[in-house]
């Protein structure tokens, strides 16, 4: 892999002036598509939580579901599923970018995603091409916080795409703990999931201190009518 040399700085500079702007992340994502790997991997930023989510995918999940890996960016998340076992994984991402660097990625002689989705995750918005209930599981390293994917929103629309009895397995972020912990509490009192775990992991590393996340585990409620 090609060595970049990581400007922290620049980096958390560009996030604090993205703020919630869809197009702006995009952007962001799409210009560190190349270098995003060795970028994130050097704070620790990716591996850890991904290794992790993909051990708990393949603790709760059958390795043969149909799984879409949401917001999968350049495919870190999909190599940990298929290196734990999974065989169907597709990859989401609202950067086309960071989808064609996936592409090229393969575990074992195969490609890491049978296929590409793409679209915005928001409160007006859903993923367009992908019919309701048509996915046995769903999992999402990183991208559910304040900025990227809220999560309510995410919920929702992992609620919408999977399977009843499916699992959605997810980081949501420490600092989006209050808003994590209510809405799994109102969707548990909708009868709409049912929370398994929710275990607190390390996010990333920098300047010597470590930033936190939580691992989630959701089972999704079949509706009785």
């Amino acid at each position: 892999m090609t060595k970049h040399k990581v400007d922290h700085d620049a980096i958390r500079e560009k996030m604090r002036h993205n703020g919630q702007d869809p197009e702006c992340w995009k952007e962001f994502y799409d210009d560190w598509a190349g270098k995003y790997d060795a970028v994130f991997e050097s704070v620790n930023w990716i591996t850890s939580k991904t290794c992790r989510i993909a051990e708990l995918m393949a603790k709760h999940v059958p390795l043969d579901n149909k799984v879409l890996d949401v917001a999968c960016g350049t495919g870190l998340s999909g190599e940990n599923l298929r290196k734990v076992g999974f065989t169907k994984v597709d990859g989401h991402d609202i950067s086309m970018t960071s989808i064609e660097v996936a592409k090229e990625k393969v575990y074992e002689g195969k490609p890491i995603y049978d296929n590409f989705k793409t679209g915005l995750i928001a409160a007006d918005k859903k993923i367009d091409d992908i019919p309701d209930h048509y996915y046995d599981s769903v999992t999402c390293s990183g991208a559910i916080n304040q900025d990227h994917i809220r999560v309510g929103d995410a919920l929702t629309e992992f609620h919408r795409i999977v399977k009843p009895n499916g699992y959605a397995v997810f980081t949501a972020k420490s600092h989006a703990e209050v808003p994590f912990l209510s809405t799994i509490e109102d969707m548990m009192q909708e009868k709409k999931i049912e929370l398994i775990s929710a275990e607190r992991q390390i996010y990333h590393t920098e300047g010597g201190f470590n930033h936190y996340c939580y691992c989630c585990v959701i089972k999704m409620v079949p509706v009785y009518n």
